[in-house]
């Protein structure tokens, strides 16, 4: 069903046709993936970013695992868990029952039988259970299989939000990052963790950036950082620079664009999301609708920070320095 929605969204009924299923079947089925934001539902079914992100993670485990095997181990939550006891310390049915975190009798027996008919777990005339070779890869592989879809639903907010620039990161860029989700009781969490890395930077170390939106806050808390002589590239969007242009705090940027070392542009299409970064450190974060608190990462993976780096770039070579009407005169005052 969702190898169907690749080629594009659909409704119920056309799903149901594609696979052969009622269209009652495809809303039950669909419900889990619209709970979890890997789709939409707005009288089509259609992948969001972090469904597409989804599809890959499913689509890779389909490399080692047919999709019968997948089912097998997620029809049950306990089936994993028996697995692993089987994996960690061999032993008779019996003794799985009364290992801590095990389930009842009858579903072990249910679970065992299974695992025995595909060939996953050997059964010794005394009744001793023992892992098989390839049941120790049917386990390592849906074990990453579930990391990576935790990894995707940990970060949902910030994919949503990014929109279709979700669809260019890879699900092994966002393992180690950390999420970050404002609210009306932390509303600056994305700044706070913004200073903390120019705060904390290396001695030698630049930073570059992308900044979507006017934020006061960053702005005043800022001031200081850029006293220390920090070098930078920021790039604004246009309506961002103009909000800076006529802002009572403009001031600050206008005397650090003056300084070297400091390079501030500004593009003059709507920017999809911010970020800075130190090169070995990233604070990524997107708004989405108007309506959102924005949402982000804190990561240190390298791929994440190359893809930011290289959209930056990209951006870079059509933007433009940034420009402030002097006091006196109307002269232009330009970053150098």
């Amino acid at each position: 069903m969702l190898g169907a929605l690749q080629e594009g969204p659909a409704n119920a009924s056309e799903l149901a046709r594609a696979c052969s299923i009622s269209p009652s079947t495809v809303a039950t089925n669909c419900k889990p993936f619209v709970e979890a934001e890997f789709l939409t539902h707005d009288g089509e079914y259609e992948f969001t970013g972090a469904g597409l992100l989804f599809f890959d993670c499913f689509e890779d485990v389909t490399e080692t695992l047919t999709t019968s095997e997948i089912a097998a181990l997620s029809v049950s939550e306990h089936r994993l868990p028996i697995l692993r006891s089987i994996a960690e310390t061999p032993g008779r049915k019996s003794d799985l029952h009364h290992r801590d975190g095990l389930p009842s009798r009858t579903t072990i027996e249910t679970a065992v039988t299974e695992f025995g008919v595909r060939g996953w777990v050997n059964e010794e005339v005394s009744g001793e259970l023992s892992l098989a070779d390839t049941g120790r890869t049917a386990m390592v592989a849906y074990e990453e299989f579930l990391d990576a879809t935790e990894t995707v639903l940990a970060t949902t907010p910030f994919l949503r939000r990014l929109g279709e620039r979700s669809l260019t990161i890879p699900v092994a860029a966002l393992t180690d990052a950390t999420p970050i989700e404002e609210s009306q009781y932390d509303a600056d969490a994305l700044a706070d963790a913004v200073l903390q890395l120019t705060e904390t930077r290396a001695d030698s170390a630049s930073v570059v950036g992308i900044v979507p939106v006017y934020s006061p806050v960053l702005l005043q808390r800022f001031a200081p950082i850029f006293e220390t002589g920090l070098e930078c590239r920021y790039l604004l969007d246009a309506e961002t620079a103009q909000r800076l242009r006529t802002s009572t705090y403009r001031h600050i940027v206008r005397t650090a664009s003056q300084r070297p070392g400091v390079d501030i542009r500004v593009h003059h299409e709507p920017l999809p999301f911010g970020f800075t970064t130190d090169a070995e450190r990233i604070v990524i974060g997107a708004h989405g609708s108007p309506t959102e608190y924005p949402a982000g990462l804190v990561s240190a993976n390298r791929m994440l920070v190359n893809w930011a780096m290289d959209l930056h770039a990209c951006y870079w070579e059509k933007a433009e320095p940034l420009s402030f009407e002097a006091d006196d005169g109307g002269h232009r005052v330009e970053s150098k």
